[in-house]
This record gives structure tokens, sequence and C-alpha cells, in this order.
């Protein structure tokens, strides 16, 4: 595949920012969906939604923001937000999608890193992974392929930034509906 936005892959994205997330990260995402992915654009900011907020964890479920998500207009909608989410099972996530849907959400609240190029790469392979799953990638066991799961923070920055062969392959299988 050549770098750039990848042959066969014509996808209309739309993030959408929920709570204080920085408008340079929302267009630095959209630049990188779009190069890779076809379309992306920003929606109007949504307010995080209070419901979602568990006191005794401090954080946030992530189902509320998927459901933010699916009412978002485009093929796929990625909900970004700058709050720690987390689902029954785990102590926390960068993301969740809907495996095969079109919603997925990530949380910037762990990516943070004091460089910024660094925190803007681990943003986007969040998103790509993300986006992947909506797709219907599953996670993969090569831990340099961006579809592998990040257990940790050390994690996400060991692995690659795109699809690694065996999963671009299922991706172009998937999409060419064999």
């Amino acid at each position: 595949m050549p770098d750039g936005c990848d042959e066969g892959l014509n996808l209309d994205i739309s993030l959408l920012p929920v709570g204080m997330v920085d408008e340079d990260m929302m267009r630095l995402l959209a630049r990188g969906l779009a190069r890779r992915f076809g379309r992306a654009r920003v929606l109007t900011k949504a307010k995080v939604p209070r419901e979602a907020f568990v006191p005794r964890r401090g954080q946030y479920l992530s189902q509320r923001f998927l459901r933010m998500a699916e009412g978002g207009p485009g093929e796929k909608v990625l909900a970004v937000t700058h709050v720690d989410i987390y689902c029954p099972g785990f102590n926390y996530l960068f993301g969740q999608a809907q495996v095969g849907g079109r919603a997925c959400t990530i949380s910037l609240s762990r990516l943070h890193h004091p460089n910024r190029s660094v925190f803007e790469e681990r943003a986007l392979k969040e998103a790509f992974h993300e986006i992947g799953h909506t797709m219907g990638l599953r996670h993969c066991d090569d831990p340099m392929c961006v579809m592998h799961f990040s257990s940790s923070i050390a994690s996400t920055d060991r692995k690659g930034e795109w699809f690694c062969p065996r999963c671009e392959r299922e991706l172009f299988r998937i999409l060419s509906g064999e």
C-alpha cells in the first residue's frame, strides 16, 4: 500500500469532540484520519454526559460516549474526550469501539506526554485502532500492529501507526465483501 490515503479506503469519518478537547488535536486527528481513510470532519463540541460519571471510580463509563457517537453523521463516528473512561472489567480504556459497527471513542486522558508530538502520535494510533475495530478488525498478536491491544501506555508507544500486512489484508477482504 502506498503511504497516504490507501486505495479502497474511502470512508466518511466524523469526529465528535466531547468536553475540553483541544481544537488543534481535533484538527490533527481529522487530517490523520483523512490521510489514511478518506474523509474526516470535526463536528460541533458536545458536553461530557454527567450520567456517565461513576463517583466511586472517578471515571466515566465509555458506553455513554459510544451512544453519543452513534447519533453522529458519517459512516464512522469517533467521539474524542479528555475524561478518563472505563468499562466493566477494565481499570481504564484508551478507547472502545463497536466491532463492525459505526461508533467508537477514545480518551486523551492517559495519552498525555510532555512532548506534544508523542501525545499526538499516541492519539492517532488510538484513533486508527478504534476505526479499525469499526471496520471489523479484531486485536492482533503483532506488537507492532496498530490493532495490537494496548494494555499500557508503553504498548501504545511500541506499536506502529498502521496495520500489519495480515490486518491490512483482512481489512481489504472485509471491504471487498468476501
